[in-house]
């Protein structure tokens, strides 16, 4: 590691990253509760701040030196068995069939189709990636620095919670973008 980890650290890249996503999503003309209704809509509202983000983020990991302890929690730890990746794979080819095939699922006027589905797994991807990365990566790292894995598991589902605030700030509803969160930030983080 070339910097030692740092709970400021942490708090640092989360304000930051609240405060571009917040800036980013207030210049793009785009219904934040309607974002994901239309390709253009998609791309701009999801997919361009997720890219900016997960390249960010990724440029931030290597410059801190963080990989090995973000990617290998415990590199001693058995490693799950490959067949575990079909999990991820069934999950987008079940959504990409109900998206692609099957008119009128999701938003009231949505659209589906294969391009329409591939910028909805490039905004899932680019910002589960940049998510997990920042709460989960580098958040847990620099939690770690001080004792008591409580702590850790609490502080970064804060983190993974503030990740949220853009759309809340940018009129997407309290209560969906809350209930989203939470249920995406409550698993503890990999333990060691």
């Amino acid at each position: 590691m070339r910097v030692t980890p740092r709970v400021w650290i942490a708090l640092v890249l989360v304000a930051v990253q609240v405060a571009v996503t917040t800036a980013l999503l207030a210049t793009v003309d785009v219904d934040p509760g309607a974002s994901a209704a239309t390709r253009p809509a998609l791309f701009g509202a999801v997919v361009i701040p997720a890219l900016l983000s997960a390249v960010v983020l990724t440029l931030l990991t290597s410059a801190l030196g963080w990989w090995r302890p973000v990617a290998l929690d415990d590199p001693g730890r058995p490693r799950l068995p490959r067949a575990y990746l079909a999990v991820p794979a069934l999950v987008v080819l079940a959504g990409g069939v109900g998206v692609a095939a099957v008119p009128g699922v999701g938003p009231a006027g949505a659209e589906t189709g294969l391009p329409y589905l591939v910028t909805l797994v490039a905004a899932v991807l680019l910002t589960a990636y940049a998510h997990e990365l920042l709460a989960r990566g580098i958040g847990v790292v620099a939690l770690r620095s001080r004792p008591g894995e409580a702590h850790v598991w609490l502080v970064s589902t804060l983190l993974s919670c503030a990740l949220a605030l853009p759309w809340i700030a940018t009129g997407q509803g309290l209560g969906a973008t809350s209930s989203r969160s939470l249920s995406r930030s409550v698993s503890a983080p990999r333990s060691t």
